[in-house]
C-alpha cells in the first residue's frame, strides 16, 4: 500500500511524495542537495513516467522519464536559452525533433544520439533555410538552400563544403 510521506538521505536529499516499501513511488519531489528538483512520478525509487526536472544551473526539462534516464517525449529549456522539443532515448535527442536556439536560428528533422541525422531543415535567424541529409551534426549529400529573397541554389556537400549544382 502507498502512503505519503517524507525521507531525508544521508546525501542531504530530500524526497516529500508517495511511497511504496520504504522507496518512492507514485507522485513525489526529491530535492538533491546539489540544488536540482524533480517533481512528477516515481517507480521503484527512480524517476519513472512523466517528471520536471529543474537544474540548479538553470535548465529545465518536462517530459517522459524511464528509469531514472530522460527518455520519451519532452521539452528541454536551457538556461542559455535554447530549446529542444521531441523525442530523447539515454543518449539525447533521438528521432523526430526540434531546436530553437537563442541566436534565432532553429533545426526541425532526425536527429541521432543528440545530433542532426537524417533528413532535416535548419533555418538560420535571417529567414534563410538550408534542407538537406545530415550525418553526425553535419550536412552531407543532396540539398537546397532557400534564400529569404525566394531564390534557391541546389547542390552537394563534398568534404564539408557546398558544390553548387551546375546549370
Amino acid at each position: 500500500m502507498k502512503e505519503k510521506d517524507t525521507i531525508e538521505y544521508s546525501n542531504g536529499d530530500y524526497y516529500d511524495g508517495e511511497i511504496f516499501d520504504d522507496e518512492p513511488s507514485g507522485k513525489g519531489k526529491m530535492i538533491y542537495a546539489s540544488g536540482d528538483i524533480y517533481e512528477g512520478d516515481w517507480a521503484w525509487g527512480k524517476r519513472h513516467g512523466k517528471g520536471k526536472q529543474t537544474y540548479q544551473n538553470g535548465d529545465l526539462f518536462i517530459g517522459d522519464w524511464r528509469y531514472d534516464e530522460i527518455c520519451g517525449f519532452g521539452t528541454y529549456t536551457y538556461a542559455n536559452g535554447d530549446v529542444y522539443t521531441g523525442n530523447y532515448d539515454m543518449f539525447g535527442p533521438e528521432g523526430e525533433g526540434k531546436a530553437i536556439y537563442q541566436n534565432g536560428d532553429s533545426y526541425e528533422g532526425n536527429w541521432s544520439d543528440g545530433v542532426y541525422d537524417g533528413k532535416g531543415k535548419y533555418t538560420y535567424a535571417n529567414g534563410d533555410s538550408f534542407i538537406g541529409r545530415w550525418k553526425e551534426g553535419k550536412p552531407v549529400g543532396k540539398g537546397t538552400y532557400y534564400y529569404l529573397d525566394g531564390k534557391t541554389t541546389t547542390g552537394t556537400w563534398k568534404k564539408r563544403k557546398f558544390i553548387k549544382d551546375k546549370k
